[in-house]
């Protein structure tokens, strides 16, 4: 482009000499006032035409070098909103089957939070997810989280049940978490449930 810019800028000003040169010689002419004004209204346009493309060429450099920058920084900051996103996630996952703490991981969920879990079963409100928080704590359950991802709007979280020795068959091996929302609530959330293993008594 800087190159492209030069070339410009030197092809203008030889074309205003080469028409410089042609005034010089109609000194001698019939028409020489009208054609030598006509030459130097021609060399001044031919100087701002050149002159404002080199000042295009540079706009053009300019905003490209800008798109980039701005590219680049949404795309950081877009990585950074993903990893405190993870972050929170396992926070609050950890605050609620480690210590039993659920209130903040409640609160980030909408009162009318839509539930819906892989049998096909929906509900809608938020004591819906505190009932199965409670009756998983009761019991013993916990999560080990197995994996985070974020993005704007979505969170899925994938963990495995740990049951306790009394209660071996409380939950399933595993689930996925799908939620939708903001960074300030979620107002969905769907449980996609692991199948159970076969009891031996079934085979």
């Amino acid at each position: 482009m800087i190159a492209e810019d030069a070339a410009t800028r030197l092809q203008a000003h030889t074309m205003a000499s080469m028409i410089l040169d042609s005034e010089t010689k109609t000194v001698e002419s019939d028409h020489g006032d009208e054609l030598r004004l006509w030459l130097r209204l021609l060399t001044c346009t031919t100087l701002i035409e050149g002159t404002v493309r080199s000042r295009l060429s540079e706009a053009k450099v300019k905003l490209a070098d800008a798109l980039l920058a701005s590219a680049g920084l949404i795309d950081d900051e877009a990585r950074v909103r993903a990893r405190a996103r993870e972050r929170f996630w396992n926070d609050e996952f950890q605050n609620v089957f480690r210590r039993g703490e659920s209130d903040r991981f409640v609160s980030h969920f909408t009162t009318d939070l839509l539930i819906g879990w892989s049998g096909g079963k929906m509900a809608r409100g938020r004591e819906h997810l505190v009932a199965e928080i409670e009756g998983d704590l009761a019991v013993g359950v916990r999560i080990d989280l197995e994996r985070v991802m974020t993005n704007d709007g979505i969170a899925v979280v994938e963990g495995r049940f740990v049951n306790p020795p009394e209660a071996p068959d409380h939950c399933p091996p595993g689930v996925a978490l799908v939620m939708f929302g903001d960074d300030d609530r979620t107002s969905a959330m769907r449980l996609h449930l692991a199948p159970r293993a076969p009891r031996p008594d079934e085979d």
